[in-house]
């Protein structure tokens, strides 16, 4: 069984039409069984009458994804496919990452995300593979990848959870990565892939949402520092993935 695992804190109702367009998604796809939306507590009440774990608290997304790796092992999944509310699905995602669990060596795997806006800062993030991962030098396989678009096999998410020192949804997913890595091998499924909405309304009008998206990245790196002993630009990393 392939569970689909969403966290979401939904605040406007631009965001819940995301998550809606989310579900549309992963609903028409065959590779996909059940899906777990774990709201962290949101500030926007909805309804989507499906499998919906509401949390009492505001914890941070690394926390409501250990809640629905909880549930996934509750119903007996065997691979637990992750994504974020602002991302739509593109057909076979679920069943392109099933095939490469079953027919590879990889216990874990990255998808290719693209940018669903044409904003100049849209492209930038599809030029830098801002949500893509990036590959071992030398290795085969990648070091990270992120969680907006992530398979494991169930085995993997028993061993490893998410840290949830990581209050925002910012170097949790490395962190897991670089702990889980170290078992278990990392793999590139290049047809899994999944279309990232920035919500940049224009190029100009989208820099301040563009520079406060990676003043997140930084804080989250000086954790990730810490934690592992990286540099800036680690030497094990050798480019993105596209």
């Amino acid at each position: 069984m392939n569970v689909l695992i969403v966290p979401v804190y939904i605040r406007k109702i631009e965001e819940f039409r995301l998550l809606r367009r989310l579900f549309s998604s992963a609903m028409a796809d065959p590779g996909i069984d059940r899906i777990v939306i774990v709201d962290d507590c949101s500030p926007l009440k909805y309804d989507l009458g499906r499998d919906c774990i509401r949390l009492e608290k505001n914890q941070g997304p690394a926390h409501a994804r250990n809640i629905g790796r909880e549930r996934a092992f509750e119903l007996g999944a065997t691979n637990l496919f992750f994504t974020d509310h602002d991302c739509e699905l593109m057909p076979g995602w679920g069943m392109a990452f099933d095939y490469f669990l079953k027919h590879n060596p990889y216990s874990i795997a990255g998808g290719i995300t693209i940018s669903a806006g044409n904003t100049l800062l849209d492209r930038y993030h599809d030029i830098n593979g801002t949500l893509n991962g990036r590959w071992i030098v030398g290795g085969d396989g990648l070091l990270y990848t992120p969680s907006c678009n992530l398979a494991m096999r169930a085995c993997v998410s028993m061993d490893f959870g998410f840290d949830e020192s990581f209050p925002t949804a910012a170097g949790e997913d490395i962190d897991f990565c670089l702990r889980a890595g170290k078992k278990y091998l990392i793999g590139l499924c290049r047809s899994a892939i999944v279309r990232h909405h920035w919500g940049y309304k224009s190029t100009i009008g989208g820099l301040p949402r563009f520079v406060q998206t990676f003043r997140k990245y930084g804080a989250a790196h000086s954790l990730l520092r810490s934690k592992h002993n990286l540099n800036c630009e680690s030497e094990s990393i050798q480019s993105r993935v596209l």
